[in-house]
């Protein structure tokens, strides 16, 4: 259990102990909920920048010089083949 669930158990069994009217409690457990949800939403957000941010720089390098190295060498022989075309006639 993380201490934000602790946190909020604690809340929730403290509003039990004190008699809070239902409706008193339910406004409370849902100010707390949508704090949480925004919490959540703050820590996917981040995760997502972070992801998006390694897929691009650490596994692009390797496919980018991969297709440089293949192209350069389709050009280098589609190029010797026309020199040597021309060369041979």
């Amino acid at each position: 259990m993380t201490q934000d669930d602790e946190h909020t158990r604690r809340l929730l069994d403290d509003l039990r102990r004190e008699n809070m009217s239902s409706q008193t409690a339910s406004i409370i457990a849902m100010e707390v909920v949508k704090s949480e949800v925004a919490i959540l939403k703050i820590q996917i957000l981040a995760f997502e920048k972070a992801l998006l941010e390694r897929v691009q720089k650490l596994e692009f390098i390797p496919v980018k010089l991969i297709a440089y190295a293949l192209a350069g060498g389709t050009l280098t022989t589609v190029f010797g083949a026309v020199i040597a075309k021309v060369i041979i006639k």
